[in-house]
């Protein structure tokens, strides 16, 4: 893997009319057709240097992090200057928080997994220049193919571990925040960006809501609004976080796991991870 890992070129997609029509095409071709959010959204908040850096350099230069909420890192690889794979990475400067909302590729012939090995490298490079802490994402359950469910997790699991970083499972009865009337149910994970740095075996109540209203206002409702009504989603957001508060305990575990529920099959699938 590794000659053709150096032959990958990721770097930052561009507002140019190449790079947002491969980027839509690949886009369509690689996201589900009911997790799609709007297209023109994405192209909005690209065509927005202050909430779009496009650059690694513009990051190296960049001497605060306070002027907006979130920060849209849209990455794409290429190989022999096509596009093969794509990543949006929002950064959250109040929690020090990469949430890693997308990350698609199609595959590489004889080299599985190689363009998004190339991807989580360049994520991994980007912490020299960005004052990130934690990287977040989801693994959604409800509505999922059980099938591409696993094989998101092992996606994960491989490339940190690979980058040798522990993820965790945040115990939370985590809602993922949707255009449609109910909330999708999700685990939350987490991972420490720092190599050598290992998260703690539990996080205050306090840390854990902060983080999911980040998520839900500085990410989401920042990303949906243009195309929601605002006060009624935002009042959704705000209930879900109350229900939440209610069921947390003052401590909560960083479980080891991944765990992937099926609607198809009684109960849940749980796959333990082990690290080598």
């Amino acid at each position: 893997m590794k000659s053709i890992l150096s032959k990958i070129k990721v770097k930052f997609i561009e507002p140019s009319e190449k790079d947002v029509g491969e980027f839509c095409a690949l886009y369509r071709k690689l996201i589900p057709q009911n997790d799609q959010v709007d297209l023109s959204s994405i192209l909005q908040r690209l065509a927005q240097p202050n909430r779009a850096p496009r650059s690694i350099d513009e990051l190296a230069n960049r001497t605060q992090w306070s002027g907006q909420k979130s920060y849209y890192l849209m990455l794409g690889a290429s190989l022999n200057d096509k596009l093969l794979g794509f990543a949006n990475v929002v950064f959250v400067p109040s929690m020090q928080v990469a949430f890693i909302a997308d990350l698609a590729a199609l595959p590489t012939p004889g080299k599985s997994g190689a363009v998004s090995r190339a991807i989580f490298d360049y994520i991994e490079s980007l912490g020299s220049v960005i004052p990130w802490r934690w990287l977040v994402f989801e693994l959604p359950h409800d509505g999922v193919r059980i099938t591409r469910a696993l094989a998101r997790q092992r996606l994960f699991r491989r490339y940190l571990r690979g980058m040798k970083r522990e993820p965790y499972r945040l115990s939370v009865p985590y809602r993922v925040p949707s255009l449609k009337p109910e909330f999708q149910t999700a685990d939350l994970m987490i991972t420490a960006v720092s190599l050598g740095s290992h998260a703690p075996s539990s996080l205050a109540k306090a840390s854990v809501l902060n983080l999911v209203r980040s998520i839900y206002f500085d990410i989401y409702a920042d990303a949906l609004t243009p195309a929601v009504n605002s006060y009624l989603y935002c009042a959704a957001l705000e209930a879900q976080l109350k229900i939440l508060e209610k069921k947390l305990p003052e401590q909560v575990p960083l479980l080891g796991e991944f765990r992937v529920h099926s609607n198809s099959a009684q109960g849940f699938f749980s796959a333990q991870m082990t690290y080598a």
